[in-house]
């Protein structure tokens, strides 16, 4: 048996291990549930009683409350099964232990502790807890854990909702696996790159979506330490940034067509020739959109011409540039010309989808066109074929369509000045018949009439045959002459072979030979050999005008050409006796003056003609090497 009471050496064992739990209220108890000692600073607040030894039974003291569960829990015990339990009451949380104590005498202890406060704050922590677990799963941002290895241990809502799979799926497998794989060194470096010291690590990385799609995410990534210092693990937050990327994707883009197609503009106008013009298309156009072929088509009489193009040999593609269509009669160049709007066919193959309804181009998988318009007026259009199915967006629609319209200037610049060359030509044509019928028939004539004359002054007059022959001789010379100018100006080689100075000096001695003006030609420098045929032409048309309106208009006796010529520039004056003019009045028919002024701008040159009234006239011109070049 038991004894209700314990040795002194034992009980006070107990008394000082109740001493050293001071929050607790500690009970020795024996097999009948007899109190043999109370102690602990707890007793007085949770059970009213003092320490010390007692012999009441626990009945006696503890409440009801928590009598029931401590009877059940105390039978275990004395099983020898140590035993934890809480209960808790509207007021209180108490926590018990009970274990069997090896002794002849003694055999429960039981310690008691107010745990109230404790539940309190572990229920506000699992509040707080599930609180915050809410807002990482409601929250817009992407929540993770994971390993330093980058094996997930946490993924909140966010996360699988953009990836398509559930938390229990993530967890256990890689966070690079979310990630596109050209990022993961740069992501494994950053993991590196953690440390106790250097934290909260930034980058941009491309995730992995729905359907393959490419989402941008900003993560920041906190490492979490152990007790040691040590990574235990790493905390990524992540915000979606798809739509800022795109739109600084977007106007990055528009920044760099804008730059492109001025540069392209630049290219295009630094030229009048239009083949020139449509080999710097077929150049350049690769700097707005991508493409497998591209062709330029120009339009007249509502016929469509394909004139240049190129990438066809290559995806051995026949039949294309030989194509003349009629624009009506083909869906895809009526909608451009009727509507003056780009066309985009993503997939020319795909159901209801509107094709190229052209044999030729049965081949093409996409098509991006666009019309080329100038005043109104399309005169062409620009085309681009893929192999490809769904190449081209509506952003290349867009960038065609800003390429076209930059392009449409330099064509139609390029077409205007082939037909202004077309009407110089024929005017020079024209001019040339009026001197070959005025000076060189008329000349001819009179040598004829000579000829004519000499047989009957045989008889009459035979002393004046002599002088006779040498006027005839004269004529038959300035005919020769004349007809040297024209066939100098009539052949490229000769003038192209010729410098100005030797120009100028044929065109005087056929001009002297049927005038009675007196021309004298002044020169300066040499630099003049080595001039172009373009500066050269230039020049000497000027010269031959500012003759003819001198010997039309001004009727003047005299005329003074000066040529000074410098590595760097050259200066050609020319000025007369005439009656002068007022050069700030227009002349409705002479049209002389300002086929000069344009002359002179083709070749870069400056113009400037003086004159006044009965004062004569001065035209100068001057041309430099660098005005050409740029």
């Amino acid at each position: 048996m038991v004894r209700q009471t314990a040795p002194a050496d034992i009980l006070h064992h107990y008394r000082t291990l109740a001493h050293m739990l001071p929050d607790y209220a500690v009970f020795l108890l024996d097999t009948k549930l007899h109190i043999i000692l109370a102690g602990g600073q707890a007793l007085r607040t949770i059970f009213q009683m003092e320490s010390g030894p007692s012999n009441q039974l626990l009945h006696d003291i503890w409440p009801n409350y928590l009598l029931g569960t401590t009877l059940v829990k105390l039978h275990d015990v004395a099983k020898g099964v140590p035993q934890s339990w809480r209960v808790q009451t509207l007021e209180r949380t108490l926590e018990l232990h009970a274990i069997p104590i090896i002794d002849s005498e003694i055999a429960i202890m039981v310690t008691v502790r107010d745990a109230t406060q404790e539940q309190k704050e572990l229920e506000l922590l699992r509040s707080d807890a599930a609180r915050y677990k809410a807002i990482v799963e409601e929250n817009h941002e992407l929540q993770c854990r994971m390993t330093v290895d980058g094996v997930l241990t946490f993924a909140n809502g966010a996360l699988c909702r953009q990836s398509q799979q559930s938390a229990d799926q993530l967890i256990g497998t890689s966070f690079y696996g979310l990630c596109l794989e050209r990022d993961v060194p740069l992501l494994r470096h950053t993991f590196r790159s953690l440390s106790g010291t250097k934290r909260d690590l930034a980058l941009e990385i491309r995730m992995r979506s729905v359907g393959a799609i490419q989402r941008w995410v900003r993560w920041s990534f906190h490492p979490v330490m152990d007790a040691g210092g040590n990574i235990a693990e790493i905390q990524g937050s992540g915000y979606d940034i798809t739509d800022e990327v795109r739109a600084h994707t977007a106007e990055k883009k528009q920044q760099d067509l804008m730059k492109a197609l001025r540069d392209i503009a630049s290219v295009l106008n630094s030229t009048l020739d239009l083949n020139e013009v449509l080999d710097h298309i077929m150049d350049i156009i690769d700097l707005v959109v991508s493409y497998d072929t591209v062709n330029v088509m120009l339009v007249q009489d509502d016929v469509a011409t394909i004139v240049k193009g190129q990438g066809y040999d290559t995806h051995h593609v026949k039949g294309v540039m030989s194509l003349n269509l009629r624009i009506r009669r083909v869906p895809h160049l009526r909608y451009m010309w009727e509507t003056r709007k780009e066309l985009v066919i993503s997939n020319a193959q795909a159901p209801n989808t509107p094709g190229l309804d052209v044999p030729e181009l049965a081949w093409v998988q996409s098509y991006v066109g666009a019309p080329i318009i100038s005043e109104d007026k399309v005169i062409g259009f620009l085309n681009l074929e893929s192999v490809t199915p769904d190449f081209f967006s509506a952003d290349d629609g867009r960038g065609v369509r800003a390429f076209a319209d930059t392009a449409a200037l330099a064509i139609r610049n390029a077409q205007l000045f082939e037909q202004a060359k077309a009407v110089a030509v024929m005017e020079e044509k024209q001019r040339l018949a009026r001197e070959l019928h005025d000076a060189v028939s008329q000349t001819l004539f009179s040598a004829n009439m000579i000829a004519d004359a000499i047989p009957l002054m045989l008889e009459k007059q035979p002393e004046q045959i002599p002088q006779q022959l040498r006027l005839f001789r004269q004529q038959t010379q300035l005919a020769m002459a004349e007809l040297r100018a024209m066939l100098f100006e009539l052949r490229p080689s000769a003038l192209e072979d010729a410098d100005i100075q030797k120009l100028l000096e044929q065109m005087i001695q056929a001009i002297g030979g049927r005038t009675m003006m007196d021309v004298q030609l002044e020169t300066r420098g040499d630099a003049y050999a080595d001039l172009s045929l373009e500066v050269k032409v230039a020049l000497y048309r000027i010269a031959q005008e500012s003759i003819n309106n001198a010997i039309q208009h001004a009727t003047a006796s005299s005329m003074l050409i000066s040529l000074y010529a410098t590595e760097d520039w050259v200066q050609l004056t020319i000025s007369d006796n005439g009656r002068g003019f007022d050069p700030h009045k227009t002349y409705q028919g002479h049209m002389g003056l300002r086929i000069m002024q344009e002359r002179a701008q083709w070749i870069g040159a400056t113009l400037t003609i003086t004159s006044q009234p009965n004062q004569g006239t001065t035209i100068d011109v001057i041309w430099k090497q660098h005005a050409q070049d740029a």
